[in-house]
């Protein structure tokens, strides 16, 4: 009898640290942030439209001129470490059109 309680204290104690874990790294409020809003504006909140990487702009582009084939994307912001952004739009086994 006295073994079965104090397996059910371990799993409260166990399940209350993993909330306050979860709290204390805004688990909660990351995962209503991500289910709420779309992935597109989450890209470009990340990412940027028209600073740092660019991938509001770069997606425009896409849209607007409905390309289909892989492009040459090059980046010249000093801040950039990989100087190309062509890991947005990246279409395997398709050759870059030049």
């Amino acid at each position: 009898m006295n073994i079965r309680k104090n397996y059910k204290n371990s799993n409260i104690i166990l399940i209350i640290i993993l909330l306050l874990i979860a709290h204390s790294n805004k688990a909660f409020y990351n995962f209503y942030v991500t289910a709420k809003t779309p992935l597109k504006e989450r890209l470009i909140r990340t990412y940027g439209y028209c600073d740092n990487e660019s991938y509001g702009f770069i997606s425009k582009i896409f849209e607007d001129y409905s390309i289909k084939d892989n492009i040459q994307i090059i980046n010249d912001n000093p801040n950039f470490t990989f100087n190309n952004s062509n890991w947005f739009k990246y279409i395997i086994n398709e050759k870059y059109n030049k």
